[in-house]
């Protein structure tokens, strides 16, 4: 093989090797997502979620970042870059999360769940809709108790087994640990706490620039 071979073979190696190189520096900082597949990993993924399970009900909450909810509030105007500072700052002034519960082997929405009669079916609906809001508050680092100020109850009439719930709190002065607190009234699983650390938080993917 003649040298102008030879080094024509080591070109052809070396870019091999990059885009190999670049394949696995992509792989471990999967992290870092475009607008669309971050909308998605905080609303479908599981990784980010802090898990409690009592008896047969699994009690789940997710960490929204700021980025997340302009993205999902504003999908067109923020896929395409044409959000300001200014919009993400206002943002930024709140905690926000996703509550989840789901049930063991039951599919059909939450308010019917071991469901007695069709009054407390209504009475059911105004709590998850309206109610609950008020046994939902925030603990910050120093030891101020935050009420729940933003809630919104997604009904899924029975096609999900997942029951979220959007909360979210005036964000407190200075950075630190937080545990949410909520009491779960028809569940007879009691109070239910969350705590959310600095760490975890800084290990949720973040937006791609």
């Amino acid at each position: 093989m003649s040298m102008k071979n030879i080094k024509g073979h080591i070109k052809i190696l070396a870019l091999v090797f990059a885009g190999l190189a670049f394949v696995t520096c992509s792989r471990q900082h999967v992290t870092e997502l475009g607008p669309r597949e971050y909308v998605d990993w905080f609303g479908h993924q599981k990784e980010g979620q802090i898990v409690k399970k009592i008896n047969n009900v699994e009690f789940s909450l997710t960490y929204l970042p700021a980025d997340y909810m302009l993205l999902l509030n504003n999908p067109d105007a923020a896929m395409k870059g044409t959000q300001t500072d200014s919009t993400l700052a206002e943002y930024e002034q709140y905690d926000y999360y996703l509550y989840q519960v789901k049930i063991d082997d039951y599919t059909d929405e939450l308010a019917k769940y071991k469901l007695t009669t069709d009054a407390e079916y209504s009475a059911r609906i105004q709590y998850y809709a309206f109610d609950m809001q008020h046994d939902i508050y925030e603990t910050i680092k120093t030891g101020d108790s935050l009420p729940c100020i933003i809630y919104n109850y997604e009904r899924n009439y029975g096609i999900s087994p997942e029951n979220r719930f959007v909360i979210g709190f005036k964000r407190g002065q200075g950075e630190g640990e937080r545990t949410v607190t909520i009491n779960n009234r028809f569940l007879a699983a009691g109070t239910i706490k969350f705590t959310v650390t600095p760490e975890y938080i800084k290990h949720l993917p973040v937006l791609k620039n």
